[in-house]
């Protein structure tokens, strides 16, 4: 299992792979709302979303 990644790992994975906060909710079948709560440290990212993340980051290509 991945380890708990912090509110920083986030968002730099976010806008690595240069998505909004919506498109990357929706990436992860999760709101908008959601990714800020998880961005802003509110709440912690639930453990099999962020391995989804992973998995879902191999597959799209990171803007350059």
């Amino acid at each position: 299992m991945h380890p708990a990644p912090t509110p920083s790992n986030i968002r730099h994975l976010r806008q690595h792979l240069g998505l909004s906060q919506t498109a990357f909710g929706s990436m992860l079948h999760s709101s908008m709302r959601a990714v800020q709560n998880w961005e802003a440290g509110l709440r912690k990212i639930n453990p099999a979303t962020w391995a989804l993340a992973l998995i879902q980051s191999e597959r799209i290509k990171p803007l350059p």
